[in-house]
């Protein structure tokens, strides 16, 4: 959150859409952990009894929850190409120049 607000991205008012991109991202870390350790799919029978390979609701959900914070991501242009739409504000410091800045040698 330091990081956008001193980019000029992040407000006060943008409080419920970060909440709602962490609860997100937390749910998926989640359903994430979920699949590495049971796999996407899992074995069952048709009612001839024939086995059957279905995917875990999870997987579904996971793909969903993926899709829904990568929108948020390019809300707040914590994406490359949306950090490139992004017009700053005048007061805000790029990185490029905080970097030279802060890489500057001393003279003396």
């Amino acid at each position: 959150m330091p990081l956008l607000e001193s980019m000029g991205i992040l407000s006060q008012i943008d409080r419920n859409a970060l909440a709602r991109y962490c609860d997100s991202f937390i749910w998926w870390l989640k359903l994430r952990e979920f699949i590495k350790k049971r796999g996407e799919f899992y074995t069952s029978k048709d009612r001839n009894g024939k086995p059957l390979l279905r995917s875990f609701p999870q997987v579904d959900q996971c793909l969903k929850l993926s899709a829904q914070l990568t929108r948020l991501e390019q809300e707040f242009g914590l994406t490359p190409s949306a950090r490139s739409r992004i017009s700053l504000p005048a007061h805000v410091e790029s990185e490029s120049d905080a970097r030279n800045r802060f890489f500057m040698k001393s003279s003396g």
